[in-house]
């Protein structure tokens, strides 16, 4: 039973590092976004001639 309290705190701890990091990265691509929106938005722009 200590065993298996310990797999199950382990596994809870390494959820808990994964749940943080995929946390920055959303907050990361959601900070990215709007810059790579406006990129392809004056790319769009430039292709079609009504820069």
């Amino acid at each position: 039973m200590v065993h298996m309290d310990h797999a199950v705190a382990t596994m809870a701890n390494d959820l808990s590092k994964i749940s943080s990091q995929l946390e920055a990265l959303s907050n990361d691509i959601s900070a990215a976004e709007p810059k790579y929106s406006i990129c392809h938005f004056e790319l769009s722009q430039d292709r079609t001639g009504f820069s």
